[in-house]
């Protein structure tokens, strides 16, 4: 019996470095978009994706085709919203995805092309309550019906949300309610509050909000 326990414990030991070496090694430089589903972020540099806890990330890189059934070429922007459907937009094109047992399988009907009246394609997005999408690109901003593929309005980011981080990509709520986001740029973090409509955190560079362990 002791001999096993040996042997066991010999074989954890080797084993425990390599897993280790595989997660520090695995970090983004910067975020080309992110999104949120239940209590994880989907984190995307280029055509890799990995995946954050609001802690630390915890798996990944994969590639986009990993996870995605059908994936799109590239992505330039992605959401959940409201109504915990996943959207990754394309350029012009419009992908749609339910999530089961960390993958994501494209629904019936999708990809679709984006309403023409939504010009240029969006490269900044954020999901409110009510089941809309704010997309958009620049200061210029649309509030998006997804269910419809039409914009019910067009207007300014900055003027629509006060003291937005200026350079956001990708925002996701913290809490149920959908007060509170945190926003990502390509290298930075920033926690803002819908209600006071102001930052309420310092700003803080993304390796630091994403926690990822390298050497």
């Amino acid at each position: 019996m002791q001999i096993i326990k040996m042997f066991f414990y010999f074989i954890f030991t080797l084993l425990f470095p390599i897993i280790n070496s595989l997660n520090i090694t695995n970090c983004p430089n910067s975020i080309t978009s992110a999104f949120k589903v239940e209590d994880n972020i989907y984190i995307f540099e280029n055509q890799k994706v990995w995946k954050h806890n609001g802690d630390e990330i915890i798996d990944g890189p994969y590639n986009i085709k990993e996870l995605f059934f059908p994936s799109p070429a590239a992505i330039n922007c992605s959401v959940t919203s409201s109504n915990n459907i996943i959207y990754l937009f394309n350029y012009k094109k419009v992908y749609a995805y339910k999530e089961t047992n960390n993958k994501f399988n494209l629904i019936e009907n999708y990809p679709i092309n984006l309403q023409p009246l939504i010009i240029p394609y969006p490269i900044k997005c954020f999901p409110l309550n009510n089941g809309s999408l704010m997309i958009g690109s620049g200061t210029l901003s649309y509030t998006y019906d997804p269910d419809r593929n039409m914009p019910h309005m067009s207007g300014n980011f900055y003027e629509q949300f006060p003291n937005l981080p200026q350079k956001f990509i990708s925002g996701y709520p913290e809490d149920e309610e959908y007060n509170n986001y945190i926003f990502l740029d390509k290298l930075n973090a920033s926690k803002y509050s819908l209600i006071e409509a102001e930052i309420t955190s310092e700003e803080i560079q993304i390796k630091n909000y994403l926690n990822c362990k390298t050497n």
